[in-house]
């Protein structure tokens, strides 16, 4: 479940914005800088397959839990955890490939540096790598439901090899040596995309298969010396971006090969419909591109749907720093002006149900989906990534685990966790669970009053008082009620007044 941070919001905004994620934590606002001034001296390439997952943790945490399982390098015969998610240098949290019912980790060194941890156990499952024992320099998350890809160099070579592992008993199922200088490989539709750069130094892209990287089709754009890759895959799209300090190449395809867009200086991410936002810096807008190629609309800002994305019946809805567009047609539902304490811009880290977390280093407000009405807001640095039961937002400040009630923004629980190697914590999930992930991995399960979790928990969607126009842009509602389930109070109402921003 775990996605790193999305392509890069305008160079104006200092903080990355918010899909299935291989998720690396910021430590504090001070190492964050630091880390943005070691992107421009190294190569990092990020991998992301399915950046607006749908899910949600399946069992409610209304109090603090209970660990259930903890498991770490040494009992998988290792010595520490690293990354397998095509990540190079930087001090982070491990990374890890949620399958389901098992999670992928990668060890330091060895020929079988791969491992699978039950979901439920804890228990090592299996150990593996890429066939010719090299140490993989990076992992895709699942392809197809049941396999990943892990990217090796054999000796003697500078191209990779792609070495394709089943999820549910390490076995290696095939590889394939190549003779090009790809980057990793993505998922669009049932076409596998390559992504890379030719001899020259031009970025291409190929669709094929496991043994034919090639086999479909073959794109190339121009040569671009970035230092920082990013892939981005889900449904049908991908997304390959080579940015550097001055600006980034995005090239997005469909599963046949068709260009849905190519911008010199633009940055894209993946929403949930089936399209693609590609930004302008220099415009300050980003144009929604349809699987179909067709262009869908233009909007002012940088677009993008946060990572934490369980709208339910709320309105499904697109982002930028002050304003929610309808995800469909591109209509601005509303605008909004907040004050954040601060020098960093907002943005948007959740959406569930009809609330909407804007966040920045040290400031969360949330406000209603329906009209940006402000519900509540902190005073607080909350962690990069969150989890939800659709109940509570649960995620991390300093070395704790804190849950906060969506309806009014209460800390419900706060629980002190170990991080022994200083490198920061991140919450995650895993086969509905909640995962913490330091230089160990540790689940927890529910205590109190959690049961599963059905999708009617989520914060209903507004009803109307009044019909809409079917002449308005926007719908005209003169009071909504926003009802909360909580497992202490029961349902709260909040009732609120809207209509068209215009």
């Amino acid at each position: 479940m775990t996605v790193p941070p999305p392509p890069p919001p305008p160079p104006s905004s200092p903080a990355p914005a918010g899909t299935r994620r291989l998720r690396l934590g910021i430590i504090a606002g001070a190492v964050a800088l630091v880390i943005v001034l070691v992107l421009t001296l190294l190569t990092i390439l990020h991998l992301r397959t399915d950046p607006i997952p749908g899910g949600m943790l399946t069992a409610t945490y209304p109090t603090a839990p209970q660990q259930s399982w903890r498991t770490g390098p040494e009992d998988a015969g290792g010595t520490a955890f690293e990354k397998p998610n095509f990540r190079i240098g930087g001090d982070s949290p491990i990374g890890y490939i949620d399958g389901g019912d098992v999670i992928v980790v990668q060890m330091q060194g060895g020929r079988e540096s791969l491992v699978g941890i039950d979901s439920a156990t804890g228990d090592v499952r299996w150990r593996s790598g890429p066939a010719g024992g090299q140490e993989p320099s990076g992992c895709s998350e699942p392809l197809f439901g049941d396999r990943i890809a892990c990217l090796s160099y054999p000796p003697g070579t500078n191209y990779p090899r792609f070495t394709f592992i089943a999820l549910d008993d390490g076995r290696v199922l095939s590889s394939v040596d190549t003779t090009v200088m790809y980057d990793g490989v993505m998922q669009a539709g049932e076409t596998l995309v390559f992504a890379g750069r030719d001899e020259s130094g031009r970025v291409l892209m190929t669709g094929g298969t496991e043994q034919e990287p090639a086999r479909f089709w073959s794109i190339t754009g121009p040569t671009h010396g970035g230092t920082r890759k990013v892939l981005i895959s889900a449904r049908n799209i991908a997304v390959y971006q080579d940015i550097s300090v001055t600006g980034g190449f995005t090239l997005a395809v469909d599963g046949s090969g068709r260009v849905l867009a190519s911008e010199q200086q633009g940055y894209s991410t993946l929403l949930p419909n089936d399209s693609v936002a590609v930004y302008d810096p220099e415009a300050d807008s980003s144009v929604v591109v349809a699987a179909d190629g067709t262009t869908r609309y233009a909007v002012e800002g940088f677009l993008h749907v946060p990572d934490t994305n369980v709208p339910g019946e709320a309105p499904h809805l697109a982002f930028t720093e002050d304003s929610g567009y309808d995800l469909e047609s591109g209509t601005r539902v509303w605008r909004i002006s907040l004050e954040f304490s601060g020098s960093t811009k907002p943005r948007v880290t959740a959406q569930v149900g009809a609330v909407v977390l804007y966040t920045t280093l040290d400031s969360t407000v949330a406000v209603s989906a329906l009209d940006g009405t402000v519900l509540w807001q902190l005073d607080e640095r909350l962690g990069y990534y969150t989890e939800t039961d659709g109940t509570h937002l649960i995620t991390t400040a300093d070395e704790r685990i804190v849950a906060y009630r969506l309806v009014d923004g209460t800390k419900v629980w706060d629980m002190s966790v170990q991080d022994d190697a200083g490198f920061g914590i991140m919450v995650g999930r895993s086969g509905g669970r909640l995962l913490l992930i330091t230089d160990e991995l540790t689940g927890y399960e529910p205590t109190g009053d959690a049961a599963q979790t059905p999708s009617a928990d989520l914060p209903e969607s507004p009803g109307y008082d009044d019909a809409t126009d079917s002449d308005d842009e926007c719908p005209r509602v003169q009071s909504v009620s926003l009802d909360f389930p909580d497992a202490d109070t029961g349902s709260v109402t909040i009732r609120t007044r809207t209509g068209c921003i215009e």
